[in-house]
């Protein structure tokens, strides 16, 4: 039986696995080579797919939220923005932010500005409370974390008070 190979994109490298093996690491240099001599790894990032897009059909429909369709102008403007406005507040390539919102339009900015701004991006689901939140905010020393205010029942401002100082290197919440 031939091996299918699994290709997890993570910011700048991968991991790869392959069926009925465990979990290997090989260099990133070396898989690197491999996948980008066999172009299956262009090195573009999803920005990149982005603007590509954008250039071929800046009016294109990519999100419908709340009755209005978004275009991919308006997503890349968004996310434009939003990575010079984290970079104005100190954060660099490399930092890390977090996202604890739902599946909303502002996952999708948020998601496509860290990419723009060169920050590792640490989606966590919203379902977890001050012990695993805690616990994720310090593993990933996140800088950042956007929130919502209340969804769902749940207060996750209150929640983010309250470990708050449990977390030295949150220097913002959003």
């Amino acid at each position: 039986m031939e091996n299918t190979i699994l290709l997890v994109p993570l910011g700048r490298s991968m991991i790869m696995q392959t069926k009925n093996t465990p979990w290997t690491s090989p260099s990133l240099a070396e898989k690197s080579r491999d996948l980008t001599g066999r172009k299956i790894w262009t090195g573009k990032t999803i920005a990149d797919y982005a603007a590509e897009a954008r250039s071929e059909n800046p009016d294109r429909p990519v999100i419908v939220a709340d009755g209005r369709t978004h275009t991919i102008s308006d997503l890349i403007d968004r996310a434009t923005a939003l990575a010079r406005g984290l970079m104005e507040l100190g954060l660099k390539p490399g930092d890390t932010i977090s996202l604890q919102l739902p599946n909303w339009i502002e996952a999708a900015e948020i998601d496509l500005a860290a990419v723009m701004g060169g920050f590792v991006m640490n989606p966590i689901v919203s379902i977890y409370r001050g012990f695993e939140l805690r616990s994720i905010l310090n593993d990933c020393h996140s800088r950042l974390i956007f929130s919502p205010g209340i969804y769902r029942a749940t207060d996750h401002l209150e929640v983010l008070r309250e470990i708050r100082e449990a977390v030295p290197g949150l220097d913002h919440v959003v």
